[in-house]
């Protein structure tokens, strides 16, 4: 009989379940779980679990024949690989946050923008730290974020809601089919950041897009700072939210 050490884990980031198989208790099994135990130090979110299994051959499919909680899992070749999936879920992004809201809402692509900003701000202002890396730039309109703006300008809200909100269509891309919250909750700091959000869209939930726009547009606010989105691209600095957002927050 060949006994396989199956680590197991989840990438939140494409909505697999991964695993590597090691059919030998050596070194390379045991410094993957070394790598896992700092990962889990600096991240306690991080979903991994071990297995231990025997079958006839050294083959996946006689694990996943024996016990088909292995179906559908993604067997990854290196310790590397595997590493790689689950940095992938470190860091959020504005379609996660976009993503997440939509999961609760549905918005006009401005609202969303909006939104996915007053967001970003609050989390800055509160944690001095971002909440993504996706730049921001001030638009006619206010605050707009780069990603979004090339994920949604040509859409319709119908579009985008259909095809991003787990409550308007359920046949979503595999990377969208776990919880939403779940990718956010599974970064690193993911239970402060997913408790920002919900504040920050509590807080904003009673206000229509006119009015929230407004808020963005006062004096000495971050995007007022910026030469009111008159300069085509212009970035809204981490210096200048966290010098101005006091000024555009109800």
């Amino acid at each position: 009989m060949i006994k396989h050490y199956i680590v197991l884990g989840s990438s939140y980031n494409t909505g697999e379940r991964i695993a590597i198989d090691y059919t030998d208790y050596n070194e390379d099994f045991k410094n993957l779980i070394y790598e896992l135990k700092k990962k889990k130090n600096i991240n306690e979110n991080y979903s991994i679990a071990t297995h231990t299994i025997s079958t006839k051959t050294a083959k996946w499919k006689d694990v996943v024949e024996l016990d088909p909680f292995f179906d559908n899992v993604k067997l990854l070749k290196t310790s590397e690989e595997f590493l790689k999936y689950l940095s992938k879920d470190s860091e959020i992004t504005a379609i996660d946050v976009a993503n997440y809201i939509l999961s609760m809402y549905k918005c006009t692509h401005t609202r969303l923008e909006k939104l996915v900003y007053y967001c970003y701000a609050d989390y800055l202002c509160k944690y001095n730290k971002k909440l993504f890396k996706d730049k921001i730039f001030a638009f006619k309109y206010g605050p707009v974020i780069e990603t979004l703006y090339e994920t949604y300008k040509n859409s319709s809200p119908t579009t985008y809601v259909d095809k991003f909100s787990l409550k308007m269509h359920d046949k979503l891309p595999a990377k969208y089919k776990m919880p939403l919250n779940s990718r956010i909750m599974n970064s690193i700091d993911g239970v402060r950041k997913i408790d920002s959000i919900r504040n920050t869209l509590e807080k904003y939930k009673g206000y229509n897009t006119k009015t929230i726009i407004s808020f963005t547009h006062r004096e000495n606010t971050p995007w007022a700072a910026n030469d009111k989105g008159e300069t085509l691209y212009k970035v809204i600095s981490d210096y200048d939210i966290l010098k101005y957002h006091k000024f555009e927050e109800v």
